[in-house]
Formats: C-alpha cells, sequence, structure tokens
C-alpha cells in the first residue's frame, strides 16, 4: 500500500514539473516573438552583413524599434533607448552618464528632451524610426569599411585639407554612445517644431502670406554693410536687361539689418521683399551666422525656392531652373557639387548610420533648388532637420565643414532623392601677374541644368565666394580666365563628365591677389594627367559681364 502511494506521490509531481516547463516555455516563446530585438525589425543593409551575433559585437550597436503602427502608443508617443543594452522602453528616462556634462562638441552635451517624442505624421514618423535603426559602428569598422568605396588615394587629396587636419581627431573620439545622443536629439527637434505648431510636412500649400505665396522665388539672406551692398548688386542684376527676371525675391536679415531707408527702398524697388527672422537673434562673436540660410528657406512664403547667396551672380535667367527635368523628376531638389568630397574617415557616415559614397560630392549651398512639397512634402520636412543642424553648429559644422551639406546630409536621414547637378564646377578668375601669370580663382562657376528639348549645359552661376577675400582688381581684370576639368575626360551627350578621380581643387594663397583656388587633374584615366587634364581660356563673355558687374556696383574685397 505504501509503495502505491508512494508511486502515485511521484507520478503527480512528476506531471506538475511537465506543466510548469510547459508554460515556461510557452510564456519565454511568446516574449521572444513580440521582442523588439527580433531580427525581422533590424536595419536592412546590402553591404553589412548584420545577420549573426558576431556582426553585432566589437561597438556595432543596432538601435532596435518596432513601434507597431505609430498610433499603437496611444497618448504616450514618448520613448528613449538605454545605452548598456539598447533596448526600447516607454516614458524611461535614459541613465545618467559622465558624458551628459561635458559640452565639447565632439563629446555630447545634456540632451534637453531626454524622452524621444516622434512627430505625428506616420510615414514621416516611419523614416524617423528607420534612421534611429541604423547600425552604429565604432571608428575603427567603419573605416575599415569605407576605405574599401572611397579608396584614400583619392579622397585624401579631394578632401578640404583644413577640415581633415582641424576634425580628424574629433573623428575618433566620437563614442557611439553619442552618436545615439545625437540621432536622438535631432528625431526631438522635428518634433519639438510640430509642437510650436508648425508644419514638418509640406500639404499642396505652404503656410504664410506675403508676395508669391505658395509660388516660386528667389531667397537671399544677409544684412550687414557688405552683404547688403551685394544684395543690391544681385538685384540689379536680375533685373537687368541682360537678364530680365521677373521672379520675385524674398529678403531675410535679423532684427537691426539693413535699416537705411535708401537701400530698403531699392530693395523694393527691385521687387524684393524684406523679412526680418522670427524668433532668432544673430549671435554676436563668430565669423559667420551660417545657420540663417535654412531657416530664410522655411520661412519664406515661397513653396519652390532658388536660394542664393548674397555673393552670387546670376549669368542667366534663373527660372529656367525650376522646368528642369532634373528638378520636377528627382524628388525636385537639385543641388550644385563643391570642389571637395566628405573623407571616409569623417564621422559624418557613422551618424548616418550610411556608408561612404565615392562618386557624391560635398555642395555648394550658394545655389539650392527646392520645392518644399517635393517628396510627398517631406521636403519641408528635411529642411527642418538642416536648420536643428545650423542651430547646433557647433558639432554638425565639424562634420559638413559649414552649413552647406547639412541640407544634403537631411535628405539622407530621411532617405528621400535628391539630384546634383550633372556638370561638375569650373574656377572663374584671373591670371596673376605677380606669380608668372598663374591662374587664381575667386568664383565657382556652375552651369544649366538639362532641359527639354536637350541644349548645352552653358555657365549659369558666378559663385563669387571669394570675391570677397581679394585684394582690389583693376576694371577689366577680374572675369577674365576660366579654368576647368577637360571637356574631353568622359563627357556623357547629357554633360556629365564622368570619372573625376583625377581631379582636385585647393586653396592657396596667391601673391597681390590674396586666396586663390586652383584646379589640376591627377591620374591615368584615358592616359591623360597634369596638365592634359584641365584647360584654361579666356572667357568669351567677360568684357559684357564684367562691365555689367561694376556698373550694378560690383565690388572686389571686403566681407
Amino acid at each position: 500500500m505504501l509503495l502505491r502511494k508512494g508511486n502515485a506521490l511521484i507520478l503527480l509531481v512528476t506531471i506538475s514539473l511537465t506543466v510548469l516547463v510547459f508554460l515556461t516555455f510557452f510564456s519565454s516563446s511568446s516574449t521572444s516573438s513580440s521582442s523588439p530585438h527580433s531580427s525581422s525589425h533590424l536595419f536592412d543593409s546590402p553591404t553589412w552583413d548584420l545577420s549573426s551575433d558576431e556582426s553585432l559585437s566589437g561597438g556595432v550597436h543596432i538601435l532596435p524599434i518596432d513601434m507597431g503602427h505609430p498610433n499603437d502608443l496611444g497618448d504616450q508617443g514618448e520613448v528613449t533607448f538605454t545605452n548598456d543594452d539598447d533596448e526600447l522602453k516607454l516614458n524611461s528616462p535614459p541613465p545618467s552618464s559622465p558624458q551628459d556634462s561635458d559640452s565639447s562638441p565632439m563629446s555630447g552635451s545634456p540632451d534637453p528632451r531626454p524622452l524621444l517624442s516622434f512627430p505625428t505624421h506616420p510615414p514621416l514618423r516611419t523614416r524617423l524610426e528607420a534612421f534611429l535603426r541604423r547600425p552604429t559602428l565604432s571608428y575603427e569598422q567603419a573605416l575599415e569599411h569605407n576605405v574599401k568605396l572611397c579608396p584614400l588615394e583619392i579622397h585624401d587629396r579631394q578632401v578640404n585639407p583644413d577640415q581633415l587636419k582641424g576634425e580628424r581627431e574629433g573623428w575618433k573620439t566620437l563614442t557611439v554612445e553619442e552618436i545615439g545622443r545625437r540621432r536622438r536629439s535631432l528625431v526631438n527637434g522635428l518634433s519639438k517644431v510640430e509642437e510650436g505648431g508648425k508644419q514638418v510636412v509640406a500639404g499642396m500649400e505652404i503656410e504664410g502670406g506675403g508676395a508669391g505665396a505658395g509660388g516660386r522665388g528667389i531667397v537671399v539672406a544677409g544684412g550687414n554693410q557688405d552683404t547688403t551692398a551685394r544684395i543690391l548688386t544681385l538685384l540689379r542684376i536680375l533685373r537687368s536687361t541682360r537678364l530680365n527676371s521677373t521672379l520675385p525675391v524674398q529678403v531675410f536679415h535679423f532684427k537691426g539689418e539693413i535699416t537705411a531707408e535708401n537701400e530698403r527702398d531699392e530693395i523694393r524697388l527691385l521687387g524684393g521683399e524684406l523679412f526680418e527672422f522670427e524668433g532668432e537673434e544673430k549671435e554676436a562673436g563668430v565669423w559667420k551666422n551660417f545657420q540663417i540660410k535654412a531657416l530664410a528657406i522655411l520661412q519664406s512664403t515661397f513653396s519652390e525656392v532658388l536660394y542664393l547667396d548674397s555673393d552670387n551672380l546670376p549669368l542667366q535667367d534663373p527660372a529656367v531652373l525650376f522646368d528642369s527635368p532634373l528638378y520636377t523628376d528627382g524628388g525636385r531638389a537639385v543641388f550644385w557639387p563643391d570642389l571637395n568630397k566628405d573623407h571616409p574617415e569623417n564621422a559624418i557616415f557613422r551618424v548616418l548610420g550610411e556608408e561612404c559614397r565615392h562618386e557624391e560630392w560635398q555642395i555648394d549651398s550658394g545655389q539650392m533648388l527646392i520645392d518644399k512639397r517635393g517628396n510627398q512634402g517631406l521636403n519641408l520636412a528635411a529642411l527642418h532637420i538642416a536648420a536643428i543642424m545650423q542651430q547646433d553648429y557647433r558639432f554638425w559644422f565639424s562634420l559638413s565643414g559649414g552649413d552647406k551639406d547639412t541640407f544634403r546630409y537631411a535628405f539622407h536621414i530621411l532617405d528621400i532623392p535628391f539630384a546634383a547637378s550633372p556638370t561638375w564646377l569650373s574656377s572663374m578668375g584671373s591670371l596673376n601677374p605677380f606669380e608668372n601669370n598663374r591662374f587664381c580663382g575667386h568664383s565657382m562657376l556652375q552651369y544649366s541644368l538639362p532641359t527639354l528639348p536637350p541644349t548645352p549645359l552653358k555657365p549659369l552661376f558666378i559663385h563669387a565666394n571669394l570675391l570677397k577675400h581679394t585684394a582690389s582688381l583693376p576694371r577689366g581684370s577680374v572675369f577674365s580666365h576660366i579654368k576647368s576639368i577637360r571637356p574631353s575626360i568622359k563627357t556623357t551627350p547629357e554633360g556629365k563628365r564622368e570619372g573625376l578621380d583625377g581631379a582636385r581643387g585647393w586653396v592657396y594663397q596667391g601673391p597681390g591677389r590674396g586666396m586663390c583656388v586652383d584646379l589640376e587633374w591627377v591620374g591615368g584615366e584615358e592616359g591623360e594627367s597634369g596638365k592634359d587634364g584641365v584647360e584654361t581660356k579666356e572667357w568669351e563673355g567677360a568684357k559684357e559681364f564684367e562691365d555689367l558687374f561694376w556698373e550694378m556696383g560690383g565690388k572686389v574685397g571686403g566681407w
């Protein structure tokens, strides 16, 4: 009898243990299947293998988010990541870190809004979530990968050498934790813009009134004595019989600038409308207030904007740009190239969670073409992101070398397309008699965009970015020569010069001239090298344009 009772007890215990094990297994399986760490939610990259545990070790951090539908959070809508296990938590403040109190550009500053808050627009939110899920690589991992895509022997000479020298150490010391904070700060900043009552995604009509509301126009920013003089020269050239442009112009300035009534009256007479920046004051003690470009475009009432620097001199009516298929079919945003590329060591690739793009040049933001409604209204969100970067310029300008590439980076963050002008820039300048007639370039010569039917791509903008740093030149010797990569080097029928690995442009100090740009061709594509890869020629339109330049109040030197 006792034996039977003992067997029954053993059987009962065995059954209980079996049920307990089954329930434990079922519970853990259910939890695992719904975890945000599920591999189906990892960043999908065609290059980095993130499918194995090994690929996630050694500094690679994935920020996993499985938020589901944006409305699934109900009224909470705020999330944050911890830095130790990258686990998504609702309404949980991030752990404190010694770096949180460091205000240096690369080591970071306290996150002003520690909880992660998303804008309410569902497609925008989806793209921001994808941005946060991108891999965060260590410096060593990113460099090992990026130098395979962007060879050092090319990018070492196509990078801005001053940027590389001045920022390289900061790029190396940027931590993966700081990258996470910077990404979250952008998302929080965009949400804060929306909370302030502003549109972050454009509809068919842009908010605001004024001349040209919802239409096309030119936007310029400036306001000190020299930039005001350059703005007036720009407006006079636009309205001259040579260009006869009727595009409306909006001029943005800080409070207390452009106060002379004669200047204000002439700007209005030339079809310009004056706007004072809203909620923004000029920062004292800095070289330039670069952060005003994105704000000027955002606060403009135009839907379609051609932004021009005050030192930009159009050679023909720029209205034709708005009809270029490159613009209308390319995300309705076009950027023009600069002389340099991002270096594979640049921490920007780690911050963006992207790989180095060998064929992509930095942009010359002296002219930008953008429709706020482009890319289903997300171009407006990109402009807001660029403005947030420009406000936090001590960090972002260490990656972009100024404001210019914050616009390009913003489009990459949202993963939306933009178009690049197909023609690499030339350099406009003159020969320097104090240096054996060496070419001294003071302006970036940018070209027109493709049209239908196709026409030759001609010079369109003289972006005289160094002319204000040039010693006084006599009339007739300012815009005399153009130096460019020879058209014979792999030029497509559309005018695009392919295979620019041998192109190099750099700034030097010219005796009796000041800051100058020179171009050279290095390498052996199609057997060309050195002087065979570039050409310097007299500009046929020099006299006509230079006469116009001086008659419209142009000047050499000054700031």
